[in-house]
């Protein structure tokens, strides 16, 4: 049996004509490296080659289930003075006990039950508001506010579904959310040790007639994957519109943040209905739908894709702590 090992059996296989040149050869036709790394090395090595050092190794290694296990056993050590315990105070925050949100996490990959208090969602949806917006269907320096959208539509001529606030920071409260001391002891609890950084997205996905390779090509993940931020990584996922399978729901597959099969493993990371339901044929995917301030926790590492927004726009606020 052929295993595709980062696209290298493909790229490795020798045709039968013209003969393949040699790395020297082909240095000394001064290929750009771009060419080069994805003829020699497919869709994968390519995307490492645009990492930096430290993703590159990341992105390669993470996957391995035994690799991340030393990771964590490294990480304790280091931080073994780190006091993990659980904090379940918060002022921003309400769910279910602790325990229990960890109990489900390790075993499930994920866990519903988390939600925003009071007044934040309004105070998030404000600064929202406010706020300007990349899409990666436009120019990279190009950035607008959410009104303006269908303007920028008509300009470029691109359908802008899918886009990303450039300053997630500059709201008080998202600051004292990603502050949250349930949110990093849960995530403490759960990594073995304290979590070292995390990243805060507010995003907005419309609901358009755009099509899949326009969702695609801005990033928005509407396929099944699993995600390698880091060896260790922990979602905090909020829903700042009301959201059901019309709008832009979250689907993922309970159970499968563990080791991954080798087939899943040496290759990108995306996969279609078909592969999944393929590989994985007692597993039920799980639609997760809520209210404005409705949240959960999940394992990047399980199987998960976003449903593309029919009827109505899905804001939300995503924490990642690694």
């Amino acid at each position: 049996m052929e295993v595709d090992l980062f696209g290298l059996s493909k790229a490795l296989r020798k045709p039968s004509s013209p003969p393949r040149r040699s790395y020297l050869q082909n240095a000394a036709m001064q290929l750009p490296i771009s060419q080069f790394v994805n003829r020699w090395y497919g869709k994968v090595a390519t995307r490492i080659h645009s990492y930096s050092l430290s993703n590159a190794i990341v992105y390669a290694l993470a996957r391995f289930y035994s690799i991340r296990v030393m990771v964590r056993i490294g990480r304790r050590v280091s931080r073994r003075s780190t006091d993990t315990t659980l904090q379940p105070v918060s002022d921003l925050i309400v769910g279910l006990p602790l325990e229990e949100i960890l109990k489900k996490i390790r075993s499930d990959g994920w866990c519903p039950g988390i939600s925003l208090k009071g007044d934040t969602v309004r105070e998030l949806l404000k600064y929202m508001d406010s706020q300007k917006y990349t899409c990666r269907s436009l120019p990279s320096e190009t950035q607008f506010r959410l009104q303006h959208r269908e303007r920028l539509e008509s300009r470029y001529g691109a359908s802008i579904c899918f886009v990303k606030c450039t300053d997630p920071y500059g709201s008080q409260i998202v600051q004292s959310i990603a502050n949250d001391p349930m949110l990093r002891s849960l995530a403490a609890r759960y990594f073995g040790y304290p979590p070292m950084k995390v990243d805060v997205q507010l995003l907005v996905s419309f609901a358009t007639n755009t099509t899949v390779a326009e969702r695609l090509a801005q990033k928005q993940t509407i396929f099944y994957h699993y995600d390698l931020d880091d060896f260790h990584t922990l979602y905090f996922n909020f829903y700042l519109s009301p959201v059901d399978e019309e709008s832009g729901a979250h689907v993922l597959i309970p159970g499968t943040h563990g080791a991954k099969s080798v087939s899943q493993l040496f290759r990108t990371l995306n996969f279609s209905d078909h592969e999944i339901e393929e590989r994985r044929p007692k597993m039920q995917p799980m639609t997760i739908c809520g209210n404005p301030g409705d949240g959960f926790v999940e394992d990047p590492f399980c199987f998960h894709k976003a449903l593309p927004p029919k009827s109505r726009h899905r804001y939300a606020l995503q924490l990642r702590f690694m």
